[in-house]
Order: C-alpha cells, then structure tokens, then sequence
C-alpha cells in the first residue's frame, strides 16, 4: 500500500512539474518589449495608510510566463516591485530549458495554423451540398405571395439533425485538411478548447491562454437562401474546440452555435427571445411552416403558448402528426424546445 502511495505521489508531481502554462503576447519579439509586457504582470503595489517617509510599500513578487504570438520565443521573469520609494517594478529573467522553449514554438505554431484553418475552412452551404450530397427536408410550402418556400436555408438546417450533423462532419474535415496542409506536428495531442490550446513534448506538457488580444476564429457557413431575404445573408458561425485527433490525423471537434448567426433573416439571439427586445413576430408563411414540419418531425417540442386554442397547460392541442399554428384570429407567443438546449420565442399573429 505505501509503495502505491508513493508511486502515485511520484506521478501527480511529476505532472505538476513538467507542465507550464504561458499567456499569449500579442508583440514580445525583442527582449526589450519581453520587459516591458513582463512588468506590466506584476502584482499591484499594496501601501500602509502612513503619509510622506514612513509609508510602506510591498508586492507579492511572481513569476510570469509568456510566449510571443509572432515568433513563438518563450520568456520567463521574475516580477517584482523595489522595496523604497519610488517602488519601480524590476524584472529578472529566469532561464527556460531548450527543449520547453520549442515546446512553446511548437505550440503557437499549432495555435496560429489551427486558427488559420479554422477561418479558412468557412464555407457556403452551396459548396458543401455539392461535396457531402447532402440536403434539407423539403417544407411544401409557398410564401404569402404564392412563390415556392427556398429549400437550402440556415433555418431549414437548424431543424434539420441530419443535414446538421452532415455540415458538422464536412466542417471538421474540411478545417482538418486545412491545418494539415500547414502543421506536421499533430503527433504531439494539441489540443484546443476556447482560447487555450495545450500539447505535449519531450515530455514536457505546455499550454498558453490567449488575452483579448487574440481573437478567437470563428467558423461561418453563409446561406444564399433565406425565407426572408434581406441585404444582408444568413450565416450559422461556430466556436471550435479540437479535443484529439483520430488516426487518419483528422480532428475530433466540438461546435458551439455563437448566437450572433443568422437565420431567416433575423439575428438568432432574438430568434431565441434573448437580447432585450421582446418577441419577434413572425409574419412569415415559410418560417411558420418550418416550425410545424420541425414539431410534427418530433424535432422542435412545442413547450408553451398563450394562442387561442391552447389547453389547461397553455400547450395547444396537437392531433397525431399534423399539428399547426392556429387560424383564428389575434395574436399568440409559442416557445418551440430543440433537444432540451435551444429554445426559440415568438409571436404569431393572423
């Protein structure tokens, strides 16, 4: 039992110790603005309430730790304050081992390439028809003004699961053949996840957090269809997280849907009843039905609403596979559940 003990206290510092975590500088390339940013770490001066000679002054010193965007050189100082006035902040620079300084230079290569990828693998739905032979379920519908409802839009592939995860898998192909064509260093488990991004080394573990500086990529598939069309296209725009790679090198992806998208000509924040602007009312023949197939397709849950015809529940009453919005008369707000996650709020009027 000790021996246990023992061998998993070896494991778990060995793990602390060979692992080390970097912000990201945005422009650190010489030694002089390595200082300048290193000094801008330090922690804040903490002085007694005594005025003039006898005030005191103190700071916690700290190590920080840092790799410059551009050319990947990795820093490492010891931050202070001087101890008498006028307590400038001092820098000493702590020396890193070649092989953690080129696990760094590794690691935002992978950060610069995966975020290349990531923005340059967006896409038009268009194109990735054409490559995956994929499509929507057709909504058999016309418009207020007797035209054919559009088949190919953002909105159509929101309620659409299977198109939805045939976009997701033509997205993580397409963003792994982009990185690639561009990183040789998969071998090393990099990982991605928001805006930190970790891999392994020489047996060393490195990670970097990236400040508001850098930006976080976005992947954006652009629609040209939209049940409402406007002067500006409707696009689904995703965070990306990469969290491994199978063994054809190509990643294993997570996809967060960023609100700001758009569909059927509305921002989807406002579609889902966020924002602050109440209830968007939805006048639309097409984007109506599209939320009558997605209910009778068992893909959307109608959860409530306030439209004549509701039961004691305030869920309107549904017969089989055929339900629809109401006809009669004035105004009502339904909310539409999508797999227990998304909801989507909005008024109705006839």
């Amino acid at each position: 039992m000790q021996t246990k003990f023992v061998a998993l206290f070896t494991l778990f510092f060995s793990s602390a110790a060979f692992s080390e975590t970097a912000v990201i500088c945005q422009d650190c390339s010489t030694e002089s603005a390595a200082e300048s940013f290193a000094k801008s770490q330090a922690n804040s001066l903490q002085c007694s309430e005594k005025p003039g000679a006898d005030r005191v002054c103190r700071s916690e010193s700290k190590i920080v730790t840092f790799v410059d965007y551009g050319s990947g050189q990795a820093y490492q100082y010891k931050v202070f304050h001087e101890r008498s006035y006028p307590w400038e902040v001092r820098v000493e620079r702590i020396p890193l081992s070649s092989t953690r300084e080129e696990s760094f230079s590794l690691l935002m290569d992978f950060v610069k390439d995966s975020n290349s990828a990531i923005e340059e693998a967006s896409t038009d739905f268009n194109q990735l028809l054409n490559k995956a032979h994929i499509g929507t379920v057709s909504a058999n519908k016309t418009s207020g003004s007797g035209d054919a409802c559009p088949e190919e839009t953002a909105l159509k592939v929101l309620t659409d699961p299977n198109t939805l995860d045939a976009l997701k898998t033509e997205a993580s192909i397409a963003i792994g053949k982009q990185l690639l064509s561009k990183n040789n260093q998969l071998n090393f488990n990099p990982v991605k996840i928001n805006n930190s991004y970790t891999l392994s080394f020489g047996g060393l573990s490195s990670s970097t957090a990236a400040d508001g500086a850098i930006t976080t990529p976005v992947y954006i598939v652009t629609f040209d269809e939209s049940e409402r069309p406007g002067r500006r296209k409707d696009f689904l725009a995703y965070y990306v997280d990469i969290l491994a790679f199978d063994a054809g090198l190509l990643p294993v992806m997570r996809f967060t849907l960023l609100e700001e998208s758009r569909v059927a000509g509305y921002q989807l924040k406002n579609l889902l009843g966020g924002d602050g602007v109440g209830s968007l009312s939805i006048d639309n023949a097409c984007v109506k039905q599209i939320f009558e197939d997605a209910v009778n397709n068992q893909v959307l849950t109608l959860s409530t609403s306030d439209a004549a015809g509701a039961v004691d529940d305030g869920v309107p009453a549904s017969s089989g596979s055929d339900w629809s919005f109401p006809t009669t008369s004035g105004c009502g707000t339904y909310t539409f559940e999508q797999g227990g996650l998304s909801s989507y709020t909005f008024r109705v009027c006839n």
